[in-house]
């Protein structure tokens, strides 16, 4: 079963549908009017059709009735449709608790993952700290005499990390 806006759309189109089946139907079973001092010497074909004129007039009689009927039931069913829907405030605060719910939800996977980044990320510094020296303490004990400028930059690097 489609949601209420989807009933509601569909009920306005049938109650559009039946608007305009309606007009044509109308328009397609009157007779033409006479205007004054038009044309008066031509013969239209509907001055002869008077024989015809109760026959035709129940069945657009039968016909206004059905549609009026049609057209009628249609619009109850959009009002109440429209009084089905809820209400925009309940709607509103409903929604926001709902959007609420999911992003504290998104906020602690975020916060998780920010953590355990982190934590990886310490590790890490931790590990390149210990090579850094180690590389530093090698340097130092291959040159027995160490340049002011090597231990300088061992000094450096060593502070840097």
């Amino acid at each position: 079963m489609s949601d209420r806006l989807t009933q509601l759309q569909d009920q306005v189109n049938k109650l559009a549908s039946l608007f305009c089946d309606a007009t044509g139907i109308l328009q397609q079973r009157a007779k033409p009017s006479k205007f004054e001092n038009f044309a008066e010497s031509l013969n239209r074909g509907y001055e002869d059709e008077e024989k015809d004129k109760f026959q035709d007039e129940k069945s657009i009689e039968d016909i206004k009735i059905e549609y009026a009927k049609s057209i009628t039931s249609a619009a109850k069913q959009i009002d109440e449709l429209i009084d089905s829907l809820p209400d925009e405030d309940e709607s509103n605060e409903q929604l926001q608790a709902q959007q609420l719910r999911e992003l504290e939800i998104e906020n602690a996977v975020a916060a998780q993952h920010l953590e355990y980044v982190t934590n990886c990320a310490e590790n890490l510094l931790q590990q390149i700290q210990e090579k850094i020296s180690l590389i530093a303490q090698s340097q130092l004990s291959i040159h027995h005499e160490p340049t002011n400028d090597k231990i300088y930059f061992t000094f450096l690097i060593i502070n840097l990390y």
